[in-house]
């Protein structure tokens, strides 16, 4: 019969061998950055780092959410990262599964926009009516949103400062309850607002990421758009949620940490095509005038959808491009594009020629 001692070596064993296999089990799961562990709270995390088709992973959850949408893994902050088209690139999860985030909680992400949206177009959605749940984004200037359910109100906390395009910008938004919502932009604190209540979570809303979780009214200066989507246009990485408020020595610690960071990779779109510069034999002719990757998947059109017409003793273009709904442009040499402009009227409240 064995004594006691012997039992508890065998016993102590046996819990080292489970911790050495469930600890191989993570690492080897992708869900780690060369075998690290989630962080404390952590409850959902999207690194993008497994280049699956049609789905993303959280590697909290281990859930696999749906992608829709014309969308590309590149490099990112941290492994891999996911390049959203800004058109009709989204992450959609049918309920939002954060029943359990009612206290104090963070909400962060590593972004490069190449564009700012129409309208407020959301890193992660999960809100409802504007009465529970949060929506954590970016608006159409550039500035960062955290907009969440508080007690019995919405509250919004909206930075001053715009974040850049085309480079990496590490974002944060914390909620404390009874206490304040901040936002946070490459380490600093941006904005807070005082807040009263708990956070009100949306329990059966969907969540979305690169796209508004609900439809939208667009409020612009001419006209109102009524049930319409935002999307992103750029690249995110690394996007947390933590069900505990992060200290502003933490968040700064996070983005310092990163080091040199790579350059986003964004497709070119500062000239507009034209077709060949320069004079040459004079007449109309047909070609395909291609912007940018991921504006181009938009057009399900022939080889030569489009036309341009060259002088022989002039070396500016009049350009008929698609993009451009065909209306006839001058190009001139060095590539600025002019056309008479005009005012259309549309809905009783817009009045013009």
């Amino acid at each position: 019969m064995m004594g006691v001692n012997s039992v508890l070596k065998i016993f102590s064993m046996v819990l080292m061998l489970l911790g050495v296999c469930m600890t191989a089990a993570f690492a080897q799961s992708g869900s780690g950055k060369a075998g690290a562990s989630p962080a404390a709270g952590l409850v959902s995390w999207w690194s993008f780092d497994r280049e699956t088709d049609r789905t993303v992973t959280d590697e909290v959850q281990r859930s696999q959410d749906a992608l829709y949408g014309n969308y590309e893994y590149v490099d990112g902050v941290s492994g891999r990262a996911i390049k959203l088209d800004g058109f009709r690139t989204y992450i959609q999860r049918d309920r939002s599964r954060l029943d359990g985030l009612t206290g104090a909680f963070t909400v962060e992400s590593w972004i490069a926009l190449a564009s700012f949206p129409w309208s407020w177009a959301p890193v992660i959605d999960c809100a409802h009516k504007n009465i529970k749940g949060f929506f954590f984004g970016i608006g159409p200037e550039g500035r960062v949103g955290f907009k969440s359910g508080a007690g019995s109100a919405w509250a919004e906390a909206v930075t001053e400062t715009r974040i850049p395009l085309r480079e990496w910008v590490h974002i944060a938004a914390v909620f404390e309850p009874d206490k304040r919502m901040a936002v946070f932009i490459n380490g600093q604190e941006a904005v807070a607002v005082d807040i009263r209540g708990e956070f009100i979570p949306s329990r059966n809303s969907p969540l979305t990421i690169g796209r508004n979780s609900e439809p939208q009214t667009w409020h612009e200066f001419q006209l109102t758009t009524e049930n319409a989507f935002f999307f992103l246009d750029g690249i995110l990485d690394e996007i947390k949620i933590t069900a505990r408020a992060k200290t502003a020595r933490e968040i700064a610690g996070e983005y310092g940490a990163v080091g040199d960071l790579p350059w986003p990779a964004l497709s070119a779109r500062d000239r507009l095509p034209a077709g060949p510069a320069g004079p040459g034999s004079f007449g109309a002719f047909y070609t395909r005038l291609d912007y940018y990757p991921e504006w181009d998947e938009l057009w399900r059109v022939s080889d030569v959808p489009d036309i341009f017409v060259r002088f022989d003793q002039s070396p500016v273009r009049l350009v008929f491009w698609r993009g451009a709904s065909f209306v006839p442009c001058w190009v001139t040499e060095n590539g600025i594009w002019y056309t008479n402009e005009w005012l259309e009227t549309w809905g009783s409240d817009v009045a013009s020629c």
